[in-house]
């Protein structure tokens, strides 16, 4: 997905539309809160213990199974079983991130802490 068209003859508008599209997204949403937020400041928050390893797994995962969670539960509701593995890996991961965060005792940043 984020192959950029390197192995396709290079870079093109065609193989950067998904780059293009985040980045867009990235500056709509950054622009909205902004606005927004106006008079408010918005919170600073700092990096997490487990941040960019937990996203590298997810990336990780995210390429194995060619799907991103949310799909994984549509494609499921459409009949297509394998994406059971996705949604299994899903719960595995979501299982196995609160026994490491619980054991290391780290603090996820969340509000359900």
């Amino acid at each position: 997905m984020f192959t950029l068209g390197l192995f396709a003859g290079g870079p093109s508008a065609q193989t950067l539309r998904l780059l293009l599209a985040f980045c867009a997204a990235v500056a709509v949403s950054l622009t909205g809160f902004r606005l927004l937020a106006r008079h408010d400041a918005i919170p600073g928050r700092s990096l997490q213990k487990g941040t960019v390893l937990g996203g590298l797994l997810f990336g990780v995962g995210w390429a194995l199974t060619g799907g991103c969670p949310s799909i994984a539960v549509v494609q499921l509701g459409e009949g297509k079983w394998a994406a059971g593995a996705s949604v299994a890996g899903v719960l595995a991961g979501t299982w196995i991130g609160r026994r490491v965060t619980a054991r290391f005792h780290w603090h996820t940043g969340s509000c359900a802490d």
